[in-house]
């Protein structure tokens, strides 16, 4: 059982490889992996009478690069699952930096209240900046008084694990020209390829919001659904 629970987190770890440089844990990631390949060869070459002489030194190491507090596992979640809650901070902290500059957003971010303890499965940098540029960036080319708000939620079907939806609310234009504005933005398709290879599902375009976020000042509406992480019990 352990030797293939091992398989699967090191099947895990070579997908993720490749985005590690982000949070600069390759070295980390390189060298978790060294180790869990040499634990399962260990565990493969175990006599059948189940007499143990040695453990390799490898047992060990990747026990303490495991250690929920320990720096491996820290950079992981930084990269890959966060909580919703603190995207809210990075979003607020973005629109700070712009209005002090003199423009003029009014911006919300909302999760309901079993969403904002929950944890996104993602590539965290590119799920921030898709998030900046649809409902913050556009304003740095507007003059006047503009508002959005991000509403979080979580979503079950029944059949695949609940997945955390981001439903995006801008008044910078229709559907028609929010969706030009998203074009001019730093969020293109690599950004939107990254998150596709984590499951993250795309609305195809911007939509009319409904009447009552219309009355609210809102005229276009877009959503994506996030793979989740940690899920708190619903209560």
């Amino acid at each position: 059982m352990i030797e293939g629970s091992l398989s699967v987190f090191l099947a895990a770890l070579d997908d993720l490889l490749p985005y590690a440089y982000l949070a600069g844990i390759t070295p980390h990631a390189k060298e978790v992996k060294t180790d869990c390949e040499d634990v399962l060869n260990w565990l493969r070459e175990l006599p059948k009478n189940g007499e143990i002489e040695a453990r390799p030194r490898a047992l060990g190491c990747l026990a303490k690069a495991l250690d929920l507090e320990g720096d491996f596992i820290e950079s992981f979640n930084k990269t890959f699952h966060v909580k919703v809650s603190s995207l809210g901070n990075f979003l607020r902290e973005q629109v700070d930096d712009i209005n002090k500059n003199g423009h003029q957003l009014e911006f919300q971010y909302l999760p309901e209240d079993d969403a904002k303890d929950c944890f996104v499965l993602t590539l965290v940098s590119s799920l921030k900046n898709l998030l900046s540029n649809y409902t913050i960036e556009p304003i740095l080319k507007e003059t006047s008084l503009h508002s959005s708000l991000i509403k979080v939620y979580r979503v079950q079907d029944g059949i695949s694990p609940e997945k955390i939806v981001f439903r995006l609310l801008t008044s910078f234009g229709d559907p028609l020209e929010s969706q030009k504005l998203i074009s001019l933005g730093r969020s293109g398709s690599g950004e939107r390829l990254n998150m596709e290879r984590f499951g993250v599902k795309f609305d195809p375009k911007w939509d009319w919001p409904s009447e009552a976020e219309q009355r609210d000042g809102f005229k276009a509406a877009w959503e994506l659904k996030v793979m989740s992480g940690y899920m708190p019990r619903r209560s």
